[in-house]
């Protein structure tokens, strides 16, 4: 659709109805993990499924914009509509069916299935560390660039290297983190990398003029703590739900980490001023705010079943 748009409201429809599959699918893929994936190598596939994010973030956005100067910008929703064609036969014939939770099916009045979800302490604890955790990230996130760019002195055509070499530190790092979740406790080790990430948050949101190669060591290490947090959270979290409310449950999930997303950018846009120089004030404050938000998300944790 996307490919066929002609014009900016058929492009913008486009846009909302395949972020309204992609987010129920994001939600599927983590109930996936939950039921096909035993609890002791659950955070290992946790890792292994995020880092593919990184990697698309790093090889997706260079392929795009490859194709695009040897067509047009049509180019990439073509290809993208290839491979997903590709991964859907792949899908159908390697990743083992998810029939369990059917056993319920019964059950599922849907009045009866948001009460299950809601009216449950585990589930509502879940939902608070999650949104806690995103309100941290998301409050920094959107305005790294436009940060790096007026208070730090990188040029706009240096951007790109913050989120390719941050996505491939990423993309490593994640697979890591995953394993070590298995290994020595996913709330544990959750724990320990959210009150890491809490330094370069900091430094980020205080960082001075200084050269390109610290400012994008600094953004690495921030995407490397914050994405990798998330790992041993989801872990978490997708544990904490029976097999056959997850489907429900992660979707729900995924709804309430959007909404603390765009909070957390209306909070952060609410606080940061610029001054008559063009440089982006209070930064700092946020960084402090979603250090906060950061030590709630680990108390959450702690008492999440």
């Amino acid at each position: 659709l996307c490919a066929l748009a002609h014009g900016y409201e058929w492009l913008l429809a486009a846009r909302a109805v395949a972020g309204a599959f992609g987010g129920v699918m994001g939600a599927v893929v983590y109930s996936i993990i939950g039921d096909a994936i035993p609890e002791s190598r659950r955070g290992a596939a946790t890792g292994k499924v995020m880092s593919a994010f990184s990697l698309a973030a790093v090889v997706g956005v260079p392929t795009g914009l490859f194709l695009a100067t040897l067509s047009d910008w049509r180019a990439p929703f073509y290809f993208l509509t290839g491979v997903s064609g590709l991964i859907l036969m792949a899908v159908w014939y390697i990743v083992p069916a998810q029939r369990t939770h059917l056993v319920h099916r019964r059950e599922r009045n849907p009045l009866k299935q948001l009460h299950a979800i809601f009216f449950n302490c585990t589930h509502l604890t879940a939902f608070s560390m999650i949104a806690t955790l995103m309100f941290a990230g998301f409050s920094v996130i959107p305005f790294i660039s436009p940060y790096m760019v007026a208070n730090v002195g990188m040029k706009e055509s240096e951007l790109p290297h913050l989120y390719f070499f941050g996505g491939l530190a990423t993309f490593f790092t994640a697979r890591l983190i995953g394993k070590l979740a298995d290994k020595h406790g996913k709330r544990e080790i959750f724990a320990l990398i959210a009150v890491a990430s809490i330094i370069p948050i900091m430094l980020l949101t205080h960082l001075p003029k200084t050269s390109v190669v610290w400012g994008v060591a600094v953004t690495a290490l921030f995407m490397v703590l914050v994405s990798g947090r998330l790992v041993p959270a989801m872990a978490l979290i997708t544990a904490s739900v029976e097999s056959r409310l997850r489907g429900s449950f992660m979707s729900f999930n995924s709804a309430i980490q959007q909404i603390a997303m765009g909070l957390a950018a209306l909070m952060a846009g609410s606080i940061i001023g610029e001054s008559a120089s063009g440089e982006l004030l209070n930064y700092g404050t946020v960084g402090i705010v979603a250090s906060l938000a950061t030590l709630v998300a680990i108390y959450f944790s702690s008492r999440l079943k």
